[in-house]
């Protein structure tokens, strides 16, 4: 059986154009895409390009596709598109994410550019809140009825936000992929975590840690049962060691 042939130009992944465009508008509208919808994405904006491709290329042609756009991302507006992982997962599955490469730790309201663009002063102001409340928890969490109920404690020099308009902002802030809310509870979500990373360190120092084996971000973490040992993990490369090695120690 014959191998099908590649129709497009030897470059037209590695150098920005159309399909890059594509990809970039699909990661603005989602901002963040799972492993598993990435490949029928790909095909799809190749089947919208007049692009066809054979299986055995389709692997390199999507990191061309990925390292093109972000070239051109980091260079026009600062942004990255990166892959992460969902700490909440006890299995490690990536997603790529767009974040605002902006270092915002040190910026008066602690926030992005861009994210400023989205959300007026009294909203943020509304979600420092919320987000003192999560990290000051042991479980790094809020429950959605108190996440409400700590607008009545926004500065009284502050218009005051009604319950009503609570709600709607909290809506906001998991629509714009901040905040996630599992089973009345609120989480941070992967994308903020990675895109938020100075600012959580250097506000939240004692609340933030690094995992002992891939080294990355870990806001909600396991502990060593090991009481001599200072460890912490994501709960998928815990399992990774105790799959390793025959034991959760």
């Amino acid at each position: 059986m014959s191998q099908v042939q590649e129709t497009e130009e030897p470059d037209v992944f590695g150098t920005y154009g159309h399909p890059h465009r594509m990809f970039v508008q699909a990661m603005m509208n989602r901002c963040t895409i799972a492993a598993s919808e990435f490949s029928p994405l790909f095909e799809i904006i190749c089947k919208n390009c007049n692009i066809q491709l054979d299986t055995y290329t389709k692997g390199d042609k999507q990191k061309a596709l990925i390292l093109a756009t972000n070239k051109v991302l980091e260079s026009k507006c600062n942004m990255k598109i990166i892959k992460v992982y969902d700490e909440e997962l006890t299995k490690k599955v990536s997603s790529l994410i767009l974040i605002n490469k902006t270092d915002r730790s040190r910026d008066t309201n602690k926030l992005t550019i861009k994210d400023q663009l989205t959300f007026s002063p009294r909203e943020l102001e509304y979600f420092k809140l919320i987000l003192d409340k999560i990290m000051e928890n042991p479980m790094r969490q809020i429950k959605s009825t108190k996440a409400l109920n700590v607008s009545k404690n926004m500065d009284k020099n502050t218009k005051k936000i009604q319950p009503h308009e609570a709600e709607a902002i909290l809506q906001k802030f998991k629509d714009n992929k901040w905040l996630v809310e599992k089973d009345g509870i609120i989480l941070l979500s992967t994308r903020f975590i990675y895109e938020m990373e100075p600012f959580l360190k250097d506000v939240y120092t004692e609340y933030v840690n690094q995992c002992a084996l891939c080294r990355k971000i870990a806001i909600r973490c396991v502990e060593c049962p090991n009481e001599n040992c200072d460890n912490k993990y994501h709960v998928f490369c815990g399992r990774k060691i105790k799959e390793d090695t025959g034991t959760p120690k």
